[in-house]
């Protein structure tokens, strides 16, 4: 009742009517039908009112509904039947089939009563008295206030997204591993809209700075390498070490312009501060660190390199042990994608599942209205099933079918280690790209069909089954809205997009541009369902907004 409940309307209740302590209805049930009921039944059948009255009013106060209160009524069962016996019959069939009606020994409760009702109508000649006691609970005022109208120093929505928004732009500046593709000079580059690919170049950046100490400090010690050559080491810091003396050809910027790494600092850090500031909204606070962290150290490091070093990539500049860099990178970013397409999935979820869970308190989505409702997520589940699975099965073809398809993957697989290096880190991550999405394909192929199946008999059966629509929505989200991610995976994985089965007459041979394309659908998404979310299932209640954050702003 207080989940179906909208407490935010100025005229919501919750009325409960129930038995009074002195209800000579139930007292008389108690005193007659227990007893009988207790021979064929573990534990009391005593009906006890007042536990009712006082688990409602424990849950209601927790469900924000703690204005609770009583009142008494007082009514009654008449039987207006003059002959006492018939009087006394009539009572006895009422009262043993209130509750017990399909009990087997529903006729030995009636002859029990007889002597019971005889003493009871002496007193009270025509009536059976049902006291009653209504509870009625009313949202309280401190939620009203919090949810239906936020106080003056809550955290809005807007302040937020629009700070996340300018800390998201500046690490869009910035360029990463998949934007390879755009040149340089691009104004904002699409990968690093995602908090998750920001946290991989942060460890990325981080791995490549220990490593360029290590092998600075190595070469201008001239200490004994091993198995290293000559060949393995940069052009730029031998020609350094022939110098002589290690020195570099001049001072670093941060010791050149500190005012200018000063000001760098507080330019890149107010809306962060700003954020941090706020109280009650960690996951904002999670993002701002990821978007803020991520962007400081990609742009501090040239900072911090010699001067004649500045104008080249920094992995560019090395060619020891270059690979592991790069595998490193691949890796981070797999993770960063995949958990990045789980979190957009369970976004999007929220949005949708929100709408759906209002129509069902209501008796409309029933029968016909219940087809129409779910007709669309499992088309939705269906399409961006074949529209995700179609680079698979062109992958691992001739069989799409799950037992044939992973016999196909075995028998590939062991050409692939046939033909190619085992030890290659490339051909390993081929091998459980493939595995992974054979395995998640089979696995979601079967989810949607239980989701088909399900929505169906829910329908069929004109009942709402709350578990098919959380299963149906959450495939369709997910499919869909997964396919960008999916196919980022992929590029990064095999180096290149894969023909799809749904537009196999799509050529790839310009793929420069289908690629950019994919990517700023990527960043595009990830803002919009950014300002979906925020806007539409953000709560400021317990949020703070202390008045220095406004006076930064």
């Amino acid at each position: 009742m207080a989940r179906v409940v909208d407490p935010t309307r100025p005229n919501a209740r919750i009325v409960i009517v129930q038995g009074a302590p002195d209800n000579e209805v139930v007292n008389l049930i108690n005193k007659t039908c227990a007893p009988i009921a207790e021979e064929s039944m573990e534990g009391s059948a005593v009906d006890h009112q007042g536990i009712l009255l006082a688990t409602a009013a424990r849950v209601f106060a927790r469900c924000v509904f703690g204005d609770v209160s009583v009142a008494r009524v007082d009514a009654h069962c008449n039987f207006p039947e003059e002959d006492l016996s018939t009087r006394c019959e009539r009572a006895a069939t009422v009262l043993a089939e209130f509750w017990y009606r399909n009990h087997p020994r529903c006729g030995d409760m009636k002859d029990a009563f007889q002597p019971i009702l005889q003493e009871h109508f002496a007193n009270r000649a025509f009536e059976v008295g049902d006291q009653a006691v209504i509870l009625i609970a009313k949202p309280t005022t401190t939620f009203s206030a919090t949810t239906a109208t936020p106080s003056d120093n809550s955290v809005s929505w807007q302040s937020i997204f629009f700070g996340l928004t300018a800390l998201a732009l500046n690490a869009m500046t910035q360029r990463s591993y998949v934007d390879e593709l755009f040149p340089a000079s691009s104004i904002l580059f699409a990968m690093r809209s995602s908090p998750f690919v920001c946290i991989a170049d942060l460890i990325e950046i981080i791995a490549v700075a220990i490593f360029h100490f290590v092998q600075r400090q190595t070469v201008k010690g001239r200490f004994p390498l091993g198995t290293l050559t000559d060949q393995d080491f940069d052009d730029g810091i031998l020609a350094m070490e022939e110098k002589g003396d290690g020195e570099m050809a001049s001072g670093t910027f941060a010791e050149s312009h500190p005012w200018v790494v000063l000001i760098f600092f507080v330019g890149t850090s107010t809306q962060a501060v700003k954020i941090f500031g706020f109280q009650g909204v960690l996951w904002a606070k999670l993002w701002a660190a990821s978007y803020l962290l991520s962007y400081m150290a990609v742009a501090l490091l040239p900072i911090f390199l010699p001067y004649d070093q500045r104008q080249e990539p920094i992995i560019g500049r090395y060619r020891i042990r270059r690979w592991a860099i790069v595998n490193l990178r691949i890796v981070l970013h797999f993770f960063a994608l995949a958990a990045h397409f789980f979190f957009y999935c369970w976004t999007a979820y929220q949005l949708v599942h929100l709408d759906l869970s209002v129509l069902q308190q209501h008796p409309v989505p029933v029968g016909f209205w219940g087809y129409l409702i779910r007709i669309p997520f499992i088309g939705a589940s269906a399409i961006g099933a074949i529209a995700v699975f179609s680079p698979l099965w062109i992958f691992i073809l001739p069989s799409v079918w799950a037992v044939g398809t992973l016999l196909r993957l075995m028998v590939d697989l062991q050409q692939v280690q046939q033909d190619a290096n085992p030890q290659s880190f490339r051909v390993r991550i081929q091998l459980t790209a493939r595995i992974w999405l054979c395995c998640i394909g089979t696995l979601l192929a079967v989810a949607v069909g239980m989701a088909i199946f399900m929505c169906s008999v829910a329908t069929y059966m004109d009942f709402r089954l709350h578990a098919a629509d959380v299963v149906a929505q959450g495939l369709s989200l997910s499919l869909f809205f997964g396919i960008p991610c999916f196919a980022l995976i992929q590029y990064l994985i095999s180096g290149e997009f894969r023909q799809s089965g749904i537009v196999p007459s799509l050529s790839y041979s310009s793929s420069d541009l289908w690629n950019k394309a994919c990517l700023i659908t990527f960043a595009v998404m990830n803002f919009g369902i950014a300002i979906l979310y925020y806007s539409i299932r953000y709560d400021p209640q317990g949020t703070i907004k202390p008045v220095w954050t406004e006076d930064l702003g």
